[in-house]
């Protein structure tokens, strides 16, 4: 089967749809790897996925805090 890579710079409302599709990929046969920010690399590893951080260590608390932080027209992420 084939290598896939899903990748995510988002919140919680990325990272779990983003568990859900790599497990049905793994189950699927496929080789595959979660890259996220590194706040969620035991979620994802938790989960039975391999995982490589990208980017700051923002967790879902940095978020709330400034969620400007995924604003493009803000300076942030997006």
């Amino acid at each position: 089967m084939g290598r896939v890579v899903l990748a995510t710079m988002g919140s919680w409302g990325d990272i779990f749809p983003v568990i859900g599709l790599a497990k049905g990929l793994a189950e699927a046969g496929h080789d595959v790897r979660v890259a996220a920010s590194p706040a969620y690399d035991e979620l994802v590893q938790g989960e039975g996925l391999e995982f490589s951080g990208i980017g700051p260590a923002l967790g879902f608390s940095d978020y709330a805090r400034d969620p400007k932080i995924l604003s493009g027209r803000l300076g942030g992420f997006v």
